[in-house]
């Protein structure tokens, strides 16, 4: 994972994975990160080579949230939003969105996100139990 800052205060991050086969994955995600108190968080979509972009806007992926800590010994660790606890809240009414058979999308305003994060608190957001959903990542040796 290499993160670029970029002059506007967003960041730019390449993730290159690599599977049992050998074969490389190459993700790149732009964004920001924001905290509430203590807690934070980046906010990332994905960026598509221009060629690539789709004029259509309903096909564009939306944000993805996720909370992440830098710990002592400069491990960087980061968790996605649960999407069945995401897609929960918007049933229960206590976040504004849509739920389609592939996706949820919150249109809460980012203000009402912030006060329900408060509120609830972090382990309502993240799922501690799924290894799957968190991601670390350490600095190359030199």
């Amino acid at each position: 994972m290499y993160i670029y800052p970029r002059p506007s205060g967003w960041i730019d991050i390449i993730c290159i994975e690599t599977d049992s086969t050998h074969k490389i994955r190459l993700d790149v995600y732009e964004g920001y990160s924001t905290h509430i108190k203590q807690d934070k968080f980046l906010c990332l979509r994905e960026r598509e080579a221009d060629a690539y972009k789709k004029e259509d806007k309903e096909d564009q992926l939306g944000y993805f949230i996720g909370h992440y800590k830098i710990a002592e010994n400069g491990m960087f660790s980061f968790s996605l939003f649960d999407a069945e606890k995401i897609k929960d809240m918007v049933q229960k009414g206590e976040l504004k969105g849509t739920i389609t058979s592939w996706k949820t999308i919150v249109t809460s305003k980012a203000n009402e996100l912030v006060t329900l994060i408060s509120q609830k608190g972090m382990d309502s957001f993240i799922n501690s139990t799924d290894k799957d959903g968190t991601f670390t990542f350490s600095r190359p040796k030199k």
